[in-house]
């Protein structure tokens, strides 16, 4: 209690000497340096309201051209004075740049903030207490400043970058570049705070953590070009930042890696963003190309003139030879380990097909079953099951083999030695189950088009059950899921995704070509029972599989399948659905008064009590307890005017009348729950903290944001 008491009457004192501190200031042109406070040159300076270009901690090298506005130093020092409980005569300015901000946050967005998409000029400003170092970015007067990254250490210079980085990002460029790394020397090291989890380099389709990552932005130096390099603070993860780097000449063009990135995924099974590029090189390369002796044939050019790309995801490697716009692509064996040679001799005996009109086209690490390592006998004698095995598993490779003259792919499994070789059909674990090639789909039994303003429909029948249920994603987001002969609708369920995810999902259609396989049925083996099937329909026709014969679909349908299951999977929680229901009208809590910008009442819980907390537009907070006589429980807190206009403007960006009084209801059986009812000028919402996670996209970056304001208003 005495730290906290202490703490305000800084505070206190700090305010009350404001103004006695700004006229000595004003009256000598200097602060006392014994004082610890930042010093003037002189008092022409102040009088021209801007901030010296340099102070005595201030290196020589940081010395600029542009001054900073005093009322953005002053805002900064202020601001970070507060949070630390100090005087501002404690800390000084040790660096400042002009920056050009690219959205309304600053470039430091808060999780699920939407900012505009503005180019803001500012200030990138460093404060010091001569311990610690806190960055701060502004708009050009100060009026917005947001802090980047706090407590850093008090040099950013090379010598404070972490070894673990180091010895990463000078790795990483040694392979680049194929130098030693005796040949290669950090000009320049910054600590940062990432917007994303992907470092601010995210791939096209990537989907990035959206929360703040603190790390180092580094620059490689070599002969005749720099690399930067974006990390994580302990060099575990590394992204290459190609548009900064020098040369341009030798850097990997965005559609060839973007390429890429879609085949590994597609290789991988792995989404878009798990794949990293860790290598590229400019290379002349010769593609496979196989002619029977018997048969006349158009050879592909002798040579092609493109890119090596090393791509790692995990424990995988896969090294790609491309064209200089990816049109031609074909993936090298040079990342497989011996047992290359090997897989193309075995698929050569199994083809009768010479080892060169053989191509591997695809390879993994993986585990496989392989022999019994002893038999188990069951230990009932009068048993009729026959001895059981106790496989042998392995690590290894599963590798893709295409002949020439075939459409279909062998599938082999190896160890990494290539002692052991089987094919991928005859263990049961890769799920090939010996299904047969697709056969077309009788047109009686086709389903109906798409209606208008659908995505994507399943049907879904079979099983132990023999239910049939149609799910349908339409283009506005929503999910609807039905049972087909359910008079009563009761198994009806509504719910929904982004706009954005839709989009996503219509651009995977699209790359994975869905419309080449239409109306194509994947039919399980002979002899098959209680199998699901399912009927995929897009715009650009039917697909059916079953859950037997899901793992030998080609890769393209296996990617849209994943992601289709991840959308019909998402936002599910305990069973609920995010289906809404009309508030009753008696229900409704009664308008916001004048002067009130957005309103919560809060009841139920494990100690039923109701709270009501509401923002006023000159940006206090406050909170009571209905039922509450003495009125014991109310306090008082305040934001900035600038973060109630924020929050107005999100309201209004997240079209949050469109949801107007509707509830989120908790599921059947449910109990102990909170419920919310948020009310704004638009309208009226209501959920709990069962269903908040089922909420539309828009609706949970308003609740987010909101409770980020009651948890950090200040008293």
């Amino acid at each position: 209690m005495s730290v906290s008491y202490h703490k305000i009457m800084l505070k206190n004192y700090s305010t009350a000497n404001q103004a006695r501190i700004v006229t000595a200031l004003i009256l000598t042109g200097i602060l006392s340096i014994g004082s610890g406070l930042t010093f003037i040159k002189n008092a022409t300076a102040a009088s021209t309201n801007l901030l010296p270009e340099t102070t005595n901690e201030v290196l020589k090298q940081n010395i600029k051209s542009n001054r900073l506005p005093r009322p953005v130093a002053n805002a900064v020092l202020r601001d970070l004075a507060r949070r630390q409980g100090i005087f501002t005569s404690q800390l000084k300015i040790i660096n400042y740049s002009q920056q050009t901000w690219r959205n309304g946050c600053l470039e430091l967005p808060q999780p699920d903030e939407l900012c505009t998409q503005a180019l803001v000029p500012g200030w990138r400003v460093v404060v010091s207490n001569n311990r610690k170092n806190w960055i701060y970015h502004t708009n050009s007067n100060g009026r917005s400043l947001r802090l980047g990254s706090e407590n850093t250490s008090s040099d950013n210079s090379p010598s404070q970058l972490p070894a673990s980085v180091k010895n990463t990002v000078l790795q990483a460029a040694s392979r680049r570049l194929q130098l030693p790394i005796s040949r290669l020397t950090i000009i320049q090291a910054q600590q940062r705070t990432w917007r994303d989890g992907c470092l601010e380099l995210g791939n096209i389709n990537e989907l990035c953590i959206a929360a703040l990552t603190p790390g180092w932005r580094v620059v490689i130096g070599a002969v005749d070009q720099t690399l930067v390099y974006h990390s994580n603070q302990t060099g575990s993860v590394i992204r290459l930042n190609e548009r900064a780097s020098g040369n341009a000449d030798n850097q990997l063009p965005q559609k060839v890696r973007d390429t890429i990135l879609q085949k590994a995924s597609q290789v991988s099974g792995l989404p878009t963003g798990a794949p990293n590029i860790i290598e590229s090189t400019r290379k002349t390369w010769q593609p496979f190309f196989y002619c029977p002796p018997t048969a006349d044939c158009i050879a592909p050019p002798a040579q092609i003139s493109g890119w090596q790309v090393v791509v790692e995801a995990g424990e995988d490697r896969w090294i790609y030879l491309t064209d200089e716009t990816a049109s031609m692509m074909q993936l090298s064996a040079q990342g497989l380990p011996v047992i290359g040679d090997a897989i193309l001799r075995q698929a050569s005996v199994l083809t009768g097909l010479p080892t060169k009109a053989l191509n591997i086209v695809g390879y993994k690490r993986t585990k496989f079953a392989s022999g019994c390592d002893r038999e188990v006998s069951p230990s009932d004698s009068r048993s009729t099951l026959p001895n059981l095995c106790a496989p042998i598993v392995l690590s290894g490779w599963e590798v893709s083999v295409k002949p020439y003259n075939q459409r279909n792919l062998l599938v082999f499994l190896s160890d990494d030695s290539g002692s052991r070789i089987q094919l991928a059909s005859g263990d049961s674990s890769t799920g090939n189950n010996g299904t047969g090639q697709p056969v077309p789909i009788p047109s009686s039994e086709l389903p109906p088009p798409l209606d208008r303003g659908v995505v994507f429909r399943q049907i879904s029948s079979g099983g132990f059950a023999g239910r049939t249920y149609e799910t349908v994603l339409l283009n506005d987001g929503s999910l609807i899921r039905v049972r087909i002969g359910d008079a009563n609708d009761s198994e009806r369920s509504v719910r929904r995704i982004s706009r954005q995810e839709v989009q996503r999902f219509q651009q995977l259609l699209e790359r994975s070509r869905f419309g080449e396989y239409k109306n194509l049925s994947y039919p399980a083996p002979s002899g098959a029972a209680d199998y699901i099937i399912y009927t995929l329909t897009s715009r650009e026709g039917t697909v059916q599989y079953n859950d037997i014969s899901q793992n030998n679909l080609p890769q393209n349908l296996q990617v849209v399948v994943k992601a289709w299951n991840q959308i019909t999977n998402s936002q599910v929680s305990n069973g609920n659905t995010d289906e809404t229901v009309s508030i009753p009208a008696s229900e409704l809590p009664p308008p916001l008064d004048r002067g009130v910008v957005f309103r919560q009442i809060s009841s139920g819980g494990l100690f039923p009590r109701t709270y009501e907390t509401v923002l006023l537009n000159d940006g206090r907070l406050i909170r009571v307890r209905i039922g509450d006589a003495n009125d014991s429980e109310r306090s008082v807190r305040r934001i900035s005017i600038q973060q109630v206009q924020q929050f107005e403007q999100l309201l209004e960006r997240s079209e949050f009348g469109e949801y107007k009084n509707l509830s989120y209801p908790a599921p059947s059986g449910a109990a102990d729950y909170i419920t919310y009812t948020l009310t704004s000028q638009e309208g009226t919402v209501q959920y709990n903290d069962i269903s908040q996670n089922n909420l539309p996209e828009s609706l949970r970056q308003v609740v987010n944001s909101w409770n980020q304001i009651v948890s950090n208003a200040q008293r």
